[in-house]
């Protein structure tokens, strides 16, 4: 699966780096570029995705540990069938993102012939679900099939910005004059027809995420400037080598919380 995670849009960018819209097109795969890079050395996923994780049966006991958090839950699943909620609770019980799962109505999970990746878990994943309101709504009914749309204020997007309308992600691929063109159901989601007045929210990372995105974005342009790595370049940032990359110093240190120690 692909997943569609910019952790800042084009316009932020441009606007930040006072470029023009002729750079957009490196800007955007710097972009990219940051955010895939964010993904690889933290491990976490700042934009939630929807799917099905499996687990094996403990060996003993009946509490199964994620890799990722879990956000909401849809269902959980075992060779006994579908658990109802209340077979199970979630943990931690105060925090948003759940980290395990233990059985509360039987001591066992059940399994029939191998205990492997027999328990599925299916809800929203991820280390956080931020949405901003952006304070509009769909202008006429679009159904599940439709890819560009020129009646919506493009003022109000930019690329790289992922939507939710309903339970449906989408994202902004690019914005030509008064159309904007957008990939359905990402992240895991489905796409779906939504009526006339559906709100449309912006989900985001976590503000340090932004900002790590935005310096290494601004490192890279500037990189790119230069043959290898000039003082004139990079003379506001201090540099650092990390997951054998040089980036400056101020990403590692907003990304530190997010980063499992060893």
């Amino acid at each position: 699966m692909k997943y569609y995670r910019w952790y800042v849009t084009l316009n932020e960018v441009l606007t930040e780096l006072d470029l023009s819209s002729s750079d957009s097109s490196i800007v955007s795969n710097l972009i990219e570029r940051a955010s895939d890079w964010i993904d690889g050395v933290t491990d976490v996923n700042f934009i939630p995705f929807y799917g099905t994780q499996y687990f094996d049966v403990p060996t003993s006991g009946s509490t199964v540990f994620f890799s990722v958090p879990l956000l909401d839950v849809t269902s959980v699943v075992d060779d006994s069938g579908i658990l109802s909620s209340s077979a199970y609770k979630l943990f931690p019980l105060n925090f948003e993102g759940k980290m395990f799962m233990r059985l509360v109505d039987r001591e066992f999970w059940y399994f029939e012939t191998s205990r492997y990746g027999v328990i599925a878990v299916t809800g929203l994943w991820g280390y956080s679900y931020i949405k901003h309101d952006l304070g509009v709504t769909l202008p006429s009914a679009i159904d599940s099939t439709i890819t560009s749309v020129s009646d919506w204020s493009v003022s109000n997007f930019s690329v790289g910005m992922v939507l939710e309308i309903g339970s449906e992600q989408i994202f902004v691929s690019a914005i030509n004059s008064n159309t904007i063109t957008l990939v359905r159901g990402v992240n895991g989601t489905t796409a779906f027809s939504h009526g006339a007045g559906s709100k449309i929210y912006r989900l985001i990372p976590p503000n340090a995420i932004a900002q790590a995105a935005m310096t290494l974005v601004g490192f890279y342009y500037a990189q790119r400037q230069n043959v290898g790595i000039q003082r004139k370049a990079i003379e506001t940032f201090s540099v650092t080598y990390f997951d054998g990359s040089i980036v400056p110093k101020s990403v590692i240190e907003w990304l530190d919380p997010y980063i499992k120690k060893v």
